[in-house]
């Protein structure tokens, strides 16, 4: 019996924990790895951000005009200028002295809202922010990385326009020094997250949560349940599997700690199948990267089950 078909609470007694042979597992694989192969397009992530670190030279702050640089950014992205940081201080300043403040004083910019139509696709990309700093170009869609890349070479030939001088992107793309990702999609996994737990931690948290165990009196419970004579039903759910990853460069010594989290989406999908998977790739590695997580999960899934 496989683990996730246990309800928390029951006896573990009939859990078999002596894992597939590896044959059975190859083959189960096999006889899934086509479903996932056709669901890959299904895989569109929820929202995916970009965040470009750049040489301040590809950035015209000083040399732009505010009030062009407000007209022609709004204008492509039917967005709007955020002046909340300057207007908490000083809620009557007109937008374009509040971005000219920014500028002069080396805030980031932010815009909020808008949406693009990439690379001339039916599919309309909305945009939740983004922003340009000194030395940076970040962007957050509801869409997927090179949507987010996209919106921040648009941004940075804006600037260059609001100053009267046209640039495209791709003269000052080689100025980037780095690109950091993150891309985060709902998926089914096929097993809940509680399954992912090894089978020891597994065993002791149903007896931990059976009608005997100790888990009932966690809380206000303990007292409650001497005082109204009533035994509270106890059941776990895994709300995230944070890992991190850490980089190193043996040249230069720099570490750098990425995530990779899989997380409950909300209280209802508790004990699904149904997760959020984030991590800081690229979408179309993430996606990669999911769908192998799934195809090894519900292979040895369907092999216990065997």
């Amino acid at each position: 019996m496989s683990l996730n078909s246990q309800n928390w609470g029951e006896s573990p007694d009939n859990i078999t924990q002596t894992p597939p042979p590896s044959s059975l597992l190859e083959e189960v694989e096999k006889s899934v790895s086509a479903e996932l192969e056709r669901a890959q397009g299904l895989i569109i992530p929820d929202w995916a951000s970009v965040a470009i670190n750049i040489e301040p030279s590809a950035i015209p702050r000083e040399t732009a005009d505010p009030r062009r640089i407000i007209e022609v950014i709004e204008r492509e992205f039917n967005c709007t200028y955020d002046i909340s940081k300057v207007a908490a201080i000083n809620p009557q300043v007109p937008d374009i002295t509040a971005l000219a403040h920014e500028i002069k004083t080396d805030q980031i910019v932010h815009f909020n809202g808008g949406w693009i139509q990439y690379r001339g696709l039916d599919r309309v990309t909305m945009i939740d922010n983004f922003s340009f700093g000194q030395q940076t170009l970040a962007a957050t869609v509801k869409g997927t990385t090179e949507e987010a890349s996209y919106v921040c070479g648009r941004l940075a030939s804006l600037l260059w326009e609001a100053a009267g001088v046209p640039r495209k992107w791709d003269e000052i793309a080689p100025l980037a020094e780095a690109h950091a990702y993150r891309t985060s999609t709902m998926v089914d996994l096929g097993i809940p997250l509680l399954s992912l737990l090894s089978p020891t931690f597994h065993e002791f948290m149903m007896k931990f949560c059976s009608p005997n165990g100790d888990a009932k009196s966690m809380g206000s419970f303990g007292s409650r349940t001497a005082k109204y004579n009533f035994t509270p039903l106890a059941v776990a759910y895994c709300r995230e599997i944070d890992l991190q990853i850490a980089l190193f460069d043996e040249t230069s010594g720099v570490q750098e700690e990425c995530t990779f989290n899989l997380l409950l989406h909300s209280r209802p999908d508790a004990n699904r199948s149904r997760v959020k998977v984030m991590s800081e790739l690229e979408s179309s590695k993430h996606s990669d990267v999911v769908l192998a997580l799934i195809k090894k999960l519900r292979a040895a899934d369907a092999a216990a089950k065997t």
